[in-house]
């Protein structure tokens, strides 16, 4: 396997790039020094849709609007490429890392690739799903949540690794899901959408559920399964993106945390759930905060806003490093 140069450090540009950097201290700090020293950036020819680490830690994956998924060392070498043929791609991980999914948004393909570099199989279509949505992984490895973005009512699959239903989760007032994610025992699916969080049993039984202040436009599980977070729109009476606002909240509803935000695609909780990453859609910042009182950890300045943004986020598992897009 070649290992490709890796590219210089340079203005970040979500158009074209991924870049990584040293994350969080042990301690309740950022180290300084280290947060904004950005390591290579790694190169798309268009736009990062999706970032996502090996449950283990030794790859990352960054797929993008150049059709192509492709996998980094921790430290920014190229491993491969992966021709996956969409442009607007959704993925997930298996959880031994050797299996990718791809959600092709626009086509309603479910394709499994190898991350070895071959396609393994296409999925069947899913009845009434007109374009596909967010996808999850179980930890169990055996099953997938499949979310549909346009039809006539919005759901969330449960399928198997065929492609063969388990269940349908008909999501609350046909609002698209946001978020959706396996307990990690994988026997419960959490799905967020417009103002609704909903824990369903892997058969799809609704199991609890609770209602959030606003629409939910940015969902996450703690790795523990016991932290949700979400983050929506500008606050009611309010156009400020300042009033954008992140909510952490136990599994029955009840609220941890709730601190300014700002507009994001994505939030990432470390390993064990005690921080919160967010990359800025539009203000070029990555904010820290602690998950157990909202207080804010730290800002990291990477880009001017807009495309040159950092609006995807991923810590790595043993939060040594963060990857933005």
């Amino acid at each position: 396997m070649n290992r490709a140069t890796r590219s210089r450090p340079a203005t970040f540009r979500r158009t074209f790039s991924v870049a990584l950097a040293a994350t969080l201290a042990a301690s309740t700090t950022v180290a300084g020094a280290e947060t904004t020293t950005v390591v290579p950036q790694l190169r798309h020819t268009q736009e990062v849709e999706e970032l996502r680490w090996a449950r283990d830690g030794s790859f990352l994956v960054s797929a993008g609007r150049d059709a192509t998924a492709k996998l980094w060392t921790p430290d920014g070498w190229l491993l491969r490429t992966l021709h996956i043929g969409t442009m607007y791609p959704r993925i997930a991980l298996s959880p031994d890392g050797a299996l990718l999914l791809v959600a092709d948004h626009s086509r309603r393909a479910l394709d499994l690739w190898s991350t070895a570099g071959k396609r393994v199989r296409r999925l069947p279509e899913l009845p009434g799903f007109d374009q596909l949505g967010e996808v999850a992984w179980s930890p169990t490895g055996d099953a997938l949540a499949v979310c549909s973005h346009s039809a006539p009512r919005q759901a969330c699959e449960v399928v198997d690794l065929e492609g063969r239903s388990i269940a349908r989760l008909e999501l609350p007032g046909r609002v698209e899901a946001r978020g959706v994610a396996f307990s990690p025992d994988g026997q419960s699916i959490f799905t967020a959408s417009g103002r609704s969080v909903v824990r369903w049993s892997r058969e799809g039984k609704r199991l609890s559920g609770f209602e959030v202040p606003e629409e939910i436009a940015v969902f996450a599980l703690s790795p523990d399964g016991s932290r949700i977070a979400t983050s929506g729109g500008w606050e009611r009476g309010k156009r400020s993106t300042s009033a954008v606002v992140t909510h952490v909240y136990d599994p029955s509803g009840k609220t941890v945390a709730r601190f300014p935000s700002h507009e994001t695609t994505r939030l990432a909780f470390s390993a064990d759930g005690r921080w919160i990453l967010s990359g800025g859609e539009r203000d070029g910042r990555i904010l820290v905060n602690d998950a157990r009182d909202g207080s804010a950890v730290a800002a990291l300045k990477l880009g001017v806003g807009g495309l040159d943004s950092p609006a995807h986020v991923a810590l790595s598992p043993d939060g040594t490093r963060f990857a933005v897009a």
